[in-house]
């Protein structure tokens, strides 16, 4: 409308009006439209080939040679694999690695666990199929055939290994307690299985290392009657020995078997010497032992031995000492109380008639008694509400008030400074401060003190209401338990995870390090070192995390092993040593013949299908021509203000100048 009315340019030639008029039009319409905020939303479309995962199993069940010849077989037709679909290769045993990568536990096979990745991975993408090369053989995890349900591609086995059924005798399965203590006799039972083997004789034997040999403990002869053949054997042998004990179960070879290596199981067994020592010294016989005796000897940690102190017995050598109306005026037990002060040994007094006060209240600080044990009081167990060192079962707690009175001396009675008492003297209807059972720990040496003698009283109080003798052995027990527990003063501390590794488990060690106030600190490095049975020695630096030590030293090879570790705080060296074990796995070598049984159902169930080594190009072509197996196309939309192209800042810049450049040319303004 401007230049159609402008008559300045008259003079000019008529297509520059049009020129001009374009030029205005195009820029000012641009500028308006702007205005209006504009988007532009444009799709993108993607087509991403289909997705193919093979897992290829890398156990030890599968010989070099049949991986092998399944690779090859593969890379036959790996061009045509690889132009129609987007392809993963994968190696499986424990875990799952791309083949590129090393697996490093093959001892193992977890087929579930490699199916369960794949799914993890590749879930919400266009996984066309997924292959599984295996010998059907799985013996970690869960049933493949109950893993798959969540799949929507099928699954194509291939099967390797060898179906046949060859002559083989073996150890299946060995159950036992891990842990037995010294002294006690474990139950190992055994699980023989034998193949093709009808009317041969072979003979089960368990044998114990010692030094560099094994020795036999115990043979038992299995007939086989049948081709297949299982029988289980129960075999009784002694914890003789503290420590980790290895043992090893083995058949012995027959005519016709091709290996033997499945013909033994080596198992690990820890030894532990826990048992207390506990030394009752009394005055005189007195039911009060008899009591002691038949509750403490409930714990097959317990070893007790019952003396009287006019026998002038030794008394090295034990960890606990209960000392019974001692010292008394015929007794004084004064060697005795300095030869367990210097050993820091626990004690526990039983305070009766027969006991010298005067003496006994030198002999501890837990309690003292000033009176005279001429006289006696009846007095009921109370129990202490203040008492937090332990906890009594809430059966003792309810039934514990109810006992019948025993017997302590007449007396003024005072706790000393370090003394936490758990039960108090009930007279009559008079629930006193005194003291009837009371602890102390005084720099190190824990004592404690029963102020009355008579409890074989309670015993049969228990009995007779309760038809047990739950509350009294409570009672007892936790009373040993607590006073013989001794604090741990070192400064330094190093322990091993457990005693007993498998060989695809790693090894960890934590440290602690305490200062001269027991406060933890991890200035100084820490270091260790791990021998084997050899002698050679491998060495670490502990890692800091927070106030401690920590460090993963890995797996290691099966054997024992012997671990140093040491730090050195202000020009102080300080060491702690332990050892442990790694025993070995032969999941692999209990189960030689390949189940393909298993494979096939696990293809049928999953839209699949069954191959073997020599079947892999079919197996290409099937899939290549599988229309479910498709391309998807992804299209994206992206939608933003047109106002963002800087293309058009450009465009509409340049019409405004060259409108204005156009008029300014030709003479007006």
């Amino acid at each position: 409308m401007l230049y159609y009315r402008e008559d300045k340019f008259d003079e000019t030639a008529k297509w520059l009006k049009y020129v001009l008029g374009f030029l205005r039009t195009v820029g000012v319409t641009g500028l308006a439209a702007l205005l209006l905020s504009p988007l532009l939303k444009q799709i993108n479309e993607e087509t991403k080939k289909p997705k193919i995962v093979v897992l290829q199993d890398k156990s030890l069940s599968i010989s070099n040679e049949e991986g092998q010849s399944f690779a090859s077989a593969l890379d036959n037709g790996k061009s045509t694999l690889e132009e129609n679909f987007e392809v993963s290769y994968y190696d499986f045993a424990e875990a799952v690695a791309l083949q590129a990568d090393s697996i490093e536990n093959n001892q193992t096979t977890n087929i579930s666990s490699a199916l369960q990745y794949v799914y993890d991975v590749f879930n919400g993408q266009n996984l066309g199929a997924v292959v599984v090369a295996s010998d059907g053989l799985y013996n970690e995890g869960k049933n493949p055939l109950y893993s798959t349900n969540q799949f929507k591609a099928p699954i194509y086995t291939v099967g390797l290994g060898d179906t046949t059924i060859r002559k083989d005798l073996i150890v299946k399965n060995v159950l036992y307690n891990r842990i037995a203590y010294l002294g006690d006799k474990f139950n190992v039972q055994i699980d023989v299985q034998a193949f093709n083997a009808a009317g041969s004789v072979s003979r089960l034997t368990i044998s114990q290392e010692q030094g560099d040999k094994f020795v036999a403990l115990k043979n038992e002869t299995i007939r086989i009657d049948k081709n297949q053949f299982f029988d289980t054997k129960t075999i009784t042998l002694d914890a003789s020995s503290p420590g980790i004990s290895r043992y090893r179960v083995s058949l012995g070879k027959v005519d016709g078997e091709q290996t033997t290596k499945n013909n033994y199981q080596d198992i690990y067994v820890e030894v532990l010497d826990s048992r207390l020592k506990i030394l009752v010294m009394a005055n005189a016989p007195h039911p009060d032992l008899a009591t002691l005796n038949d509750i403490l000897e409930l714990n097959k940690n317990y070893e007790i031995t019952v003396q009287y102190a006019k026998d002038k017995k030794s008394i090295s050598g034990y960890d606990f000492y209960v000392f019974h109306n001692l010292p008394s005026r015929a007794h004084s037990i004064n060697s005795v109380l300095t030869q367990i002060n210097r050993a820091k040994s626990p004690r526990l007094f039983f305070v009766g008639a027969q006991t010298n006060l005067n003496a006994f209240n030198k002999a501890q600080n837990t309690l003292t008694i000033r009176g005279n044990n001429a006289t006696q009081n009846d007095v009921q167990p109370l129990l202490s509400r203040s008492f937090t060192s332990f906890n009594l079962s809430d059966n003792t707690k309810s039934k514990l008030n109810q006992f019948v009175p025993v017997i302590a001396p007449f007396g003024e009675y005072a706790e000393g400074p370090k003394t936490s008492t758990l039960l108090y003297q009930k007279i009559g209807s008079v629930e006193t401060k005194y003291p009837l059972l009371s602890f102390s720990d005084d720099n190190g040496i824990k004592t404690a003190v029963m102020a009355a003698e008579g409890i074989w009283k309670w015993k049969l109080f228990d009995y007779l209401q309760h038809k047990t003798f739950d509350v009294i052995t409570d009672l007892i027990d936790k009373t040993f338990v607590y006073t013989s527990v001794k604090e741990d003063k070192r400064k330094f501390r190093a322990t091993v995870a457990k005693n007993i590794f498998k060989e695809n488990e790693n090894i960890f060690f934590d440290a602690e390090l305490y200062n001269n106030a027991y406060q933890l600190i991890n200035d100084p490095d820490a270091f260790l070192t791990i021998k084997n049975s050899s002698g050679e020695a491998f060495e670490y630096t502990f890692s800091q995390t927070g106030n401690a030590y920590s460090l993963d030293v890995g797996r290691f090879p099966a054997g024992t092993y012997s671990f140093s570790a040491a730090t050195n705080v202000n020009g102080e060296s300080l060491t702690q040593s332990g050892r442990f074990t790694v025993e070995s796995i032969q999941l692999e070598l209990f189960n030689t013949t390949a189940d393909h049984s298993m494979l096939r159902n696990l293809s049928e169930e999953n839209g699949g299908k069954f191959y073997y080594p020599d079947q892999v190009q079919q197996l290409v072509q099937d899939m290549s021509e599988d229309s479910s197996i498709k391309p998807v196309v992804y299209a994206t939309t992206n939608t933003k203000p047109i106002i963002h192209f800087k293309w058009l800042f450009g465009l509409l810049f340049l019409f405004i100048v060259l409108e204005w450049f156009m008029r300014r040319f030709y003479g007006h303004y």
